[in-house]
């Protein structure tokens, strides 16, 4: 997904986001209550950026709901259960846990649960 605006110049990218299908196993989920030892279907946050003559204007953020808005119609139609990404920075973990992700333990990839990000209510 990219994000421009169209009534200034549609040319010139804001920002954007990706989305894959990929598989984390089950035991390495933070909070996550241990059912059967599998795989399980996740979709990763691959990428999320804004173009640094953007940065501050809260179009990360924006990005960041509509990626979730998305996971959660795809969820609608699939068995994922959640959203995964891999924070590149500590201050980024900071940021992201402000929007109620979850560290895995050590490491900078983190986790939301579908449950939390159907309750955001968002429509994409």
């Amino acid at each position: 997904m990219v994000m421009v605006d169209e009534e200034v110049d549609p040319n010139i990218i804001i920002g954007y986001h990706t989305l894959l299908m990929v598989q984390v196993r089950q035991e390495d989920l933070p909070q996550d209550r241990l059912r059967i030892k599998r795989d399980i279907p996740v979709i990763l946050l691959g990428q999320l950026g804004v173009d640094l003559a953007f940065q501050g204007n809260g179009y990360g953020e924006y990005l960041l709901m509509d990626a979730q808005a998305r996971v959660s119609e795809i969820s609608k139609r699939t068995g994922v259960r959640g959203l995964v990404l891999d924070a590149r920075t500590e201050s980024l973990v900071s940021w992201y846990e402000r929007h109620d992700f979850v560290r895995f333990p050590g490491r900078l990839r983190m986790y939301k649960s579908i449950d939390l990000i159907h309750k955001l209510e968002l429509t994409s």
